[in-house]
């Protein structure tokens, strides 16, 4: 396959993902941008696993992860394929107001009116984390391999509970 291997990719979106959501810190402006970032990793990884109305021929798809788990008549991805549907009906769409979709789209992905300088992306965070958990999980289990988790055992600063950077080596 010419370009990235899809694996690399998604396995970065999960990592990010992950790890984000552990950072807890006080610094309102670090706290934005982990926000931030964790609203729009989980939002590539939600436009990974979800099937695209119209896919560019460059987009990454769970098809690309799991050859065939779309085939009705593969009993093998009957739970892979339950699951990318929980995770669709939570998601929502663009055009259903305060679905997840909805809100990082118009509340961070674009300027738009809907905009405000402070939004609790909680909510709509959770419900996407408990559909993408079992999604990840299954995908490594009938794909029979891992996500390269690459940021976990990376030494360097870390942010504080304080909003401080502190110095982290293994």
């Amino acid at each position: 396959m010419p370009g990235k291997d899809p694996w690399l990719v998604a396995s970065y979106e999960i990592d990010m993902h992950e790890q984000l959501s552990r950072v807890s810190v006080s610094a309102r402006l670090i706290q934005n941008a982990i926000t931030e970032s964790r609203v729009l990793h989980a939002r590539q990884l939600c436009e990974i696993f979800i099937p695209a109305w119209d896919p560019k021929p460059d987009d990454i798809c769970l098809g690309h992860l799991v050859p065939g788990w779309n085939d009705e008549h593969t009993a093998r991805f009957k739970r892979l394929r339950d699951l990318v549907e929980d995770l669709k009906r939570k998601f929502g769409r663009s055009g259903r107001r305060n679905s997840p979709c909805w809100v990082f789209n118009k509340k961070m992905a674009h300027a738009t009116l809907e905009r405000t300088d402070d939004y609790d992306y909680k909510p709509a965070l959770s419900m996407i984390d408990s559909a993408l958990r079992p999604i990840i999980a299954e995908i490594e289990s009938v794909a029979g391999r891992t996500f390269r988790r690459q940021l976990e055992s990376v030494p360097g600063p870390v942010v504080t509970t304080a909003g401080t950077l502190r110095t982290e080596s293994h």
